[in-house]
């Protein structure tokens, strides 16, 4: 393998790493991914400006800090400053599966709500609990920036 093909292989798996962070991150907020893209766009918006003010700094990294910066502001404000009121709602279990996660099991299940899906993590002893098809009531709240969060179980 040369040198390029290697160099373009890393870019590529750092460019997916730092995506799918970005989706796990909003993973509880019913948003189709309008945060993700806002976060990502920000982000490189960020590190162009990261770049030329550090100009002995790497674009990779530039891009790594200005991304990651704007996550994490993006998402502290979505959360922080949600609204207080919360609303229980009734969603639907499309799915429930298991991630291996380096040596570790994960359990999750997926849940629907007016087509928007999220999945949310559930404890090993808990699994057989649900039942796709059944409905699960969670408490929602609306984030700073208008999209609804799932919160905990309301059991």
């Amino acid at each position: 393998m040369s040198r390029k093909t290697l160099i373009h292989l890393i870019v590529i798996s750092y460019a997916i790493i730092i995506l799918r962070s970005i989706f796990l991150v909003f993973g509880d907020t019913h948003d189709n991914g309008v945060l993700t893209l806002f976060s990502l766009v920000t982000g490189l918006m960020a590190a162009i400006v990261i770049y030329f003010i550090f100009d002995t700094m790497h674009y990779l990294i530039a891009i790594f800090l200005g991304v990651v910066l704007s996550t994490i502001l993006i998402a502290t404000t979505n959360h922080k400053m949600a609204s207080g009121e919360v609303i229980d709602i009734d969603y639907t279990i499309t799915d429930i599966g298991r991630l291996q996660f380096k040596g570790s099991v994960i359990d999750y299940i997926e849940v629907t709500f007016q087509g928007m899906s999220a999945d949310y993590t559930i404890s090993k002893s808990d699994r057989s609990k649900y039942v796709v098809g059944n409905t699960l009531l969670l408490q929602t709240k609306t984030g700073y920036w208008g999209y609804p969060i799932i919160g905990e179980f309301n059991e």
